[in-house]
């Protein structure tokens, strides 16, 4: 039959057709809260410019029985991106945790993190290039997001960013699995610091930018 499910799953996307989707048990959060990911990622809903997966909560019944409560979700993979942003999957780059590839190349992520590693973020012209390569506003509140509910899972953990080459847009980061979300243990953590102490690529990038005092700025007053 048909590959796709015509049908409009969330009222918060525009979307009336898909190819995936997945009913999501809570992660690490299944025995406990069961909404953390859902949750934070909806914080951005209408106020963020931000990747993030729709979200519905289901009863799941398998052939007539009880099955439990579920999380509908987008697929976070290279059909998120051919659905949101109409683009077709040979023309973007998926990238994930260590410079891992999910869909396209590796090459255009290479030259863009080699890129940023060498040039001053400091500088006006050095931030600006990085501005031309990235979407930096996205990025900002990307991280305002992951720490605002201090997920301790990531940035070592669940990061995925994509580019369709800068034809018209830069690379931008998804979120995904943020089950360690609002939890008690981290209430005083301080999480610029969590994330500055890492060597993962979303912790090199952030590193990269905080140098300069355009950004520091542009994400206090975003924050």
């Amino acid at each position: 039959g048909d590959n796709d499910i015509n049908y409009a799953f969330f009222d918060d996307k525009p979307m009336t057709s898909y190819r995936r989707l997945i009913l999501r048990n809570g992660g690490n959060d299944n025995l406990h809260a069961l909404l953390r990911d859902g949750l934070a990622q909806n914080l951005s809903a209408g106020r963020m410019d931000i990747d993030r997966q729709a979200y519905r909560p289901i009863v799941v019944y398998i052939n007539g029985q009880y099955w439990g409560l579920y999380d509908m979700r987008e697929k976070m993979d290279e059909d998120y991106v051919e659905n949101n942003y109409g683009l077709n999957e040979e023309n973007f780059d998926v990238v994930e945790l260590n410079g891992r590839l999910t869909n396209g190349s590796l090459a255009a992520w290479q030259n863009f993190f080699s890129f940023l590693k060498s040039t001053n973020a400091a500088t006006p012209a050095g931030y600006a290039a990085i501005r031309a390569r990235m979407d930096v506003n996205s990025f900002i509140d990307y991280i305002i997001l992951q720490t605002y509910v201090a997920n301790t899972d990531w940035p070592r953990n669940n990061t995925r960013w994509w580019d369709d080459h800068g034809t018209q847009y830069t690379w931008r980061w998804m979120l995904r699995d943020l089950d360690f979300a609002f939890l008690t243990k981290n209430l005083n953590r301080d999480m610029i610091t969590f994330v500055m102490k890492g060597k993962a690529p979303t912790s090199v990038v952030f590193n990269k930018l905080w140098a300069g005092s355009e950004f520091r700025n542009e994400f206090a007053q975003r924050y």
